[in-house]
């Protein structure tokens, strides 16, 4: 993750989405947990058209803007159409404020005890995203270990809000008052655009 400030603006494309409901289950994400997603899901961007893979969670935020970081950062994996790798990832950033719907659906079975017995529940990631969908765009790595390289990042500039009950939840059920994320990395001189 990085520190996004000083963007360049460009004519970017607008996102669009055919997100559908996917059953609750959970894995392990290095340090957070994933919820795989099935086939079938789709974030068309910039002239790219990429499958929702699985989505996770960190505390605090990840990436920051002008230093600032968020409570929480949404991640959504994807893979683009005809790959057969994950190679990009879309972060949405979550503040505190009202109760949020999407996280509602599940929020309350998060994986602290492996063992958990997980609900039959359906959940919509697309639920998640925010009204605006004006994005970041820049090439960088996953930030789960391994850090794969060559990952093009989306990241939308308006934030989600999630009540203080619900991001204490995730602080204290599953990472027990720990923060999960990677620190801010150099830019190495890539460059950061904006739409």
């Amino acid at each position: 993750p990085i520190d996004i400030r000083d963007a360049l603006k460009a004519s970017l494309l607008p996102l669009s989405t055919d997100i559908k409901p996917t059953p609750l289950a959970f894995g392990l994400d290095g340090p957070t947990f994933a919820v795989p997603y099935q086939p079938g899901s789709w974030i068309t961007i910039n002239e790219g058209r990429y499958e929702v893979k699985a989505f996770h969670f960190h505390h605090p935020s990840e990436h920051t803007v002008n230093g600032k970081h968020y409570p929480m950062e949404a991640h959504m994996v994807l893979r683009r159409e005809g790959s057969d790798h994950n190679n990009a990832v879309m972060g949405v950033f979550i503040d505190v404020g009202n109760a949020n719907a999407m996280l509602d659906q599940f929020w309350g079975q998060l994986p602290r005890d492996k063992t958990k017995k997980v609900e039959s529940v359906q959940v919509n990631v697309g639920g998640l995203l925010p009204a605006d969908k004006a994005y970041y765009m820049y090439e960088g790595s996953m930030t789960t270990p391994g850090c794969t390289q060559g990952v093009r990042w989306f990241v939308l500039k308006h934030p989600v809000q999630a009540s203080q009950e619900q991001i204490d939840t995730f602080v204290g059920d599953f990472s027990e008052g720990q923060t999960n994320n990677r620190p801010i990395q150099p830019t190495y001189g890539r460059v950061v655009v904006e739409n």
